[in-house]
């Protein structure tokens, strides 16, 4: 498996991937969100990754610098080094088989080498599988909060 920037030509499977899941697995996204414009948006700013398995792209991610999350009060770090993982997704027919945590721990040791200290991501209460991973991989909750129309545990990740 390897985790790399998303290029151009990666939109159209990106976009496919966030449909596919719509509905599937506790996934709380529909079909305003994630789009193709997201995965483009995070594409121009050099925020989208995707994770590829025998030369097919079969996860994808994206990072924010400044998220919608830098507001919450709970983190343990905000103070501009922290990132925040978002759209997180990974094909239907591949779930279940910890490519979602080699993803995202992939992409912590990415921020790290960036020099970022911590990474915040919002999991579903409703997707405990999800919530399930990001534990395994070394995320506290921190918090708990409502947004986009669900409730949502507030991770972190502190970077040693």
């Amino acid at each position: 498996m390897t985790l790399r920037q998303a290029v151009k030509a990666d939109i159209c499977k990106v976009s496919a991937l966030y449909k596919s899941v719509i509905g599937v697995n506790n996934s709380v996204w529909d079909e305003n969100y994630p789009t193709a414009d997201d995965a483009r948006n995070d594409l121009e700013r050099d925020n989208l990754f995707v994770l590829e398995k025998d030369s097919e792209i079969i996860g994808a991610c994206s990072v924010e610098s400044d998220g919608e999350l830098k507001g919450l009060d709970f983190w343990k770090i905000n103070d501009g080094t922290q990132r925040e993982i978002a759209r997180i997704v990974i094909a239907e027919e591949h779930q279940g088989f910890g490519y979602a945590k080699a993803m995202v721990r992939s992409l912590v040791d990415v921020l790290a080498e960036r020099g970022c200290k911590s990474v915040h991501l919002l999991a579903a209460k409703s997707n405990p599988a999800a919530v399930k991973t990001y534990l395994a991989i070394g995320f506290e909750a921190v918090g708990e909060c409502f947004a986009f129309g669900h409730d949502y545990y507030a991770m972190e990740y502190i970077i040693q």
